[in-house]
């Protein structure tokens, strides 16, 4: 079985001003290759085990609220310079792992 996931997640206000920043959100993406083994695959319990390795990337950005002059057009103004909101990046966490992961289950046929 391939088993494709991405999870997103914020940071709570309170982690983030004790770091120093406005925002932040950590990201997980996995992809993993799970075979099945069916340990009694014809009875009336099938009992199997579940196990494999794949990939894990992790990304983690904070940001801090900036301001940044942009410029504009307008087809009857021209350029024109305008000062805007924008999310400035202060730090980016970048991490790539192999892993394994094993279950085990059971499942009744009635």
């Amino acid at each position: 079985m391939l088993d494709l996931g991405l999870n997103g997640m914020g940071v709570n206000g309170t982690t983030l001003n004790n770091l120093g920043f406005g925002g932040g959100s950590l990201h997980v993406f996995s992809a993993t290759i799970d075979p099945i083994v069916h340990l009694n695959p014809h009875g009336r319990v099938d009992v199997y085990a579940i196990g494999g390795g794949g990939l894990y990337h992790q990304y983690q950005d904070f940001t801090q609220p900036a301001l940044a002059t942009v410029t504009g057009f307008n087809p009857f103004f021209g350029f024109y310079s305008v000062t805007v909101g924008v999310n400035r990046v202060g730090m980016l966490l970048f991490r790539q792992q192999a892993g394994y992961r094993c279950r085990h289950g059971n499942r009744d046929r009635y």
